[in-house]
């Protein structure tokens, strides 16, 4: 299993093939970005008595209670993340006094919760009988109420990734180019391209830049 140190030193290498010749440049990985629809943590890690916690507790202490827009009208989806099984939804309510483990839903488990127009939570289940205090009953590692409230953009921030400072680069090396041709044109020698690659003419050809 992947730990903090490896994934520290985990780089990825592609293929530059703006340059020549071509290079493998390697970069280290780049944190998921909270504002980011895509790349960022969606994920709660949640601490329950697996044996005893019910859904109708879940949902009533752990989602609705922690955010007050929601109630419970809102059209709330809870699955099996894994076998893509609905649990709950207003439709389907029969499971609500079930507990986690008569639910198939042990260590490991994953849930999904959708709520209405919200960004779709993700808990990780970690079954335990011993807590920080007598009367706590479940543990999260962050608030669920900070991912619902979360709306989906539809449009991503500028983020600094690895295909865009590939793009950035590449951008770069293109204006670096231009200059340098302008630079070899404005002199006594030619800058060509030919099949991608250039060829430097320390002779000017007869007639070059007369608009031939």
């Amino acid at each position: 299993m992947p730990t903090s140190l490896t994934v520290n030193i985990c780089t990825q290498v592609y293929l530059d093939g703006a340059r020549r010749p071509q290079i493998f440049p390697s970069e280290s990985l780049l944190k998921p970005n909270p504002s980011c629809a895509i790349c960022r943590n969606t994920h709660v890690s949640l601490k329950i008595n697996t044996k005893t916690t019910t859904l109708r507790a879940f949902l009533e202490t752990i989602v609705q209670s922690q955010d007050d827009q929601m109630d419970t009208e809102d059209d709330v989806v809870i699955a099996n993340a894994r076998s893509n099984e609905i649990i709950y939804d207003l439709d389907y309510m029969d499971s609500l006094d079930s507990t986690f483990e008569q639910l198939s839903l042990r260590d490991g488990s994953i849930l999904s919760v959708t709520t209405d127009s919200a960004t779709p939570a993700v808990f990780a289940i970690s079954h335990s009988e011993i807590f920080d205090s007598p009367e706590t009953w479940y543990e999260v590692d962050r608030n669920p109420a900070d991912i619902f409230r979360r709306r989906m953009s539809g449009s991503i921030e500028n983020v600094s990734t690895p295909s865009h400072k590939r793009k950035h680069d590449n951008d770069d090396e293109l204006d670096e180019t231009s200059s340098h041709k302008r630079l070899y044109t404005e002199t006594d020698k030619v800058l060509v391209i030919k099949d991608d690659d250039l060829e430097i003419l320390t002779e000017v050809p007869p007639g070059f830049g007369d608009g031939n």
